[in-house]
């Protein structure tokens, strides 16, 4: 450590030490004791305003009816399987997109033309398949191109087969 920065740490330490100095000094020589206040120790609290709209009435222990019968257990539900309502299965809606419906493998032909519908295909494994190697994050909306500085460590949501077919499903290029 050189001279000079060696003096501006002591200078720096000995105005923090001032600092300290100054505060302990604002500060009052004893705190309030609030040790034997009647919240922290139980003791007994003022009564409260007899003319007090807000206050609670107050109920002595010894007025609770402690004479009542306990509820009844309850009883188990008389009904069987076959009497419970059932909901129906859900079906599949017949006008998916067919986007959504392909996803889970890449077309025949390879998105090469041909099937039209078939612009993107899901991620297998963390990468794409062959034939799509642009790499799209739908949580951030962009898509990655071979070669831009994030491409290797992207793990995509959805593969194309190019820019267009990414752009055209509103998704924006990476910036490098």
């Amino acid at each position: 450590m050189s001279g000079r920065r060696l003096r501006s740490l002591l200078v720096l330490v000995m105005a923090a030490a001032a600092i300290a100095r100054v505060v302990a000094a604002m500060r009052p020589a004893t705190q309030p004791d609030v040790s034997r206040h009647p919240t922290t120790d139980g003791g007994d609290r003022p009564p409260p305003p007899e003319d007090d709209p807000y206050q609670a009435p107050v109920v002595e222990p010894s007025a609770l009816v402690a004479d009542e019968e306990p509820l009844a257990p309850l009883e188990a539900d008389a009904r069987t399987a076959a009497d419970a309502p059932t909901s129906p299965e859900p079906t599949p809606a017949p006008d998916a997109p067919v986007a959504q419906t392909r996803a889970a493998a890449p077309p025949v032909d390879g998105g090469r033309g041909g099937d039209a519908d078939a612009t993107w295909v899901a991620a297998v494994d963390g990468g794409c398949p062959d034939g799509y190697p642009v790499k799209a994050k739908l949580r951030s909306g962009i898509y990655h191109l071979p070669g831009m500085l994030a491409y290797q460590r992207t793990v995509p949501d959805r593969c194309y087969p190019t820019a267009d077919a990414a752009a055209a499903d509103g998704l924006r290029p990476a910036k490098r």
